[in-house]
């Protein structure tokens, strides 16, 4: 039987047996005898009375509790506290009776057998709180059911889980072993053609070793052939560095001519960041965003050093063209493409703690500042920080680390730090 149904059903038992009880005890009709008692007696009877009249009344309050919380149905109500009602009327009158014959110095017969039905009153009330320890019990039990409900039904979720979960294994576990022995098998069949291959091998180098076999004059023809074109290529090599030794020597020999060609101010240095140039133009729409235009430069154009310490400054056609440059291209390039997309960025050119001068990207955003240097295997948000400075403090790399930045150079602006 549900809990609640059951809550309901004694909750109408007890109240109707109060009722009944209380029904009994006042049903006999009371008849004013005429004798002389004493008043303090009445005025005690009179004070029970009224104590009565309060436990009828708290058991019409119960009863309608009881209705609001749909445990009893209407008519039950109806009748019950019609019951109730009478018996108020009844207590009520007998009130007044005791009083007019207290005035007159009489009492009714009822208060001979009053302990009597004290004790009946007493059982009764004994019963209703009896009735109201019961129901607080019942619901208490039935919220500890309740607990017991939503447990039971997170079990059930749990037990779901676990069985998916073990169905899962277990069809899987059955197809790796299906591939690991498909792979066994096919590794089988590649022992088998290795065999094979090694039975070949060992006829060949058999045949090969045979005095002056044809195959053997053609592999000694191919092994000069290929020592010859070894040869020619360190001759090539051998030259190709002689001619580096010499360009070298005539960049030396010209290296006032060059730099003084070369050398350029500040000024004049955020003339060679070109946002609107064609190629620069021509690159962004390949590389549409910043982390792309930063990804070309590092992977696509490589960073050379220039075999002597005179500065040459190339154009970005010709960076582009050639693919490479010096750390110095590099970064205008870079510079140039941020710019073309409007983005806040400028060259930073700084002494390093290897006591070289470097030149790096600086992006500004809201919240902020990358410093960039398209190093092989560096990330574009590799080196960040809330400022510039925390930002080149972040830098380390085997170039060493920023001691002192010198520039800020871009297309709008040149600054010397």
């Amino acid at each position: 039987m549900d809990l609640p149904i059951t809550l309901a059903s004694l909750t109408i038992g007890i109240v109707i047996g109060l009722v009944i009880a209380l029904f009994i005890l006042f049903k006999k009709k009371r008849t004013p005898v005429p004798m002389t008692v004493d008043k303090l007696e009445a005025w005690k009877h009179l004070e029970e009375l009224a104590k009565k009249k309060a436990e009828l009344l708290a058991a019409k309050r119960t009863l309608k509790e009881t209705l609001s919380e749909n445990k009893i149905d209407e008519k039950t109500f109806v009748e019950e506290d019609t019951k109730l009602d009478s018996l108020i009327d009844s207590i009520e009158k007998e009130m007044q009776n005791t009083m007019f014959m207290i005035a007159k110095g009489m009492v009714p017969d009822f208060m001979l057998d009053a302990k009597k039905e004290m004790v009946e009153l007493e059982k009764a009330i004994k019963l209703f709180r009896d009735y109201k320890k019961i129901k607080e019990e019942l619901e208490k039990v039935k919220s500890e059911r309740d607990g017991l409900y939503v447990k039971i039904e997170d079990l059930e979720g749990e037990k779901k889980d676990i069985t998916a979960k073990y169905n899962w294994l277990e069809e899987n576990s059955n197809k790796t072993i299906y591939k690991l022995q498909e792979r066994l098998k096919e590794l089988e069949k590649e022992v088998v053609n290795l065999r094979n291959e090694n039975e070949f091998l060992k006829d060949e180098i058999g045949e090969a070793t045979k005095p002056e076999s044809e195959k053997l004059k053609n592999l000694r023809k191919e092994n000069k052939i290929l020592r010859d074109g070894i040869e020619r290529i360190k001759e090539k090599s051998k030259m190709l560095q002689k001619l580096v030794d010499i360009m070298s020597l005539i960049v030396s020999k010209y290296d006032r001519v060059i730099r003084e060609r070369e050398e350029k101010s500040v000024e004049e240095l955020k003339k060679l960041v070109k946002p609107k140039s064609q190629v620069v133009k021509d690159l962004v729409k390949a590389y549409d965003n910043t982390m792309k235009a930063y990804n070309y430069v590092r992977d696509h154009i490589m960073e050379v050093e220039m075999p002597t310490h005179v500065p040459f400054w190339m154009k970005l056609d010709d960076i582009v063209r050639v693919g490479a440059g010096d750390d110095h291209d590099r970064a205008i390039l870079l510079c140039s493409m941020l710019r073309a997309m409007g983005e806040d960025a400028y060259v930073l050119i700084a002494e390093t703690s290897l006591g070289e001068e470097r030149a790096f990207v600086v992006l500004k955003k809201p919240d902020k500042f990358y410093l960039l240097d398209p190093i092989d295997g560096m990330k574009f948000d590799q080196f960040t920080g809330k400022t510039e400075k925390s930002a080149i403090k972040a830098y380390k790399t085997n170039k060493g680390r920023i001691m002192k930045p010198l520039y800020r150079i871009s297309d709008k602006t040149a600054e010397i730090l």
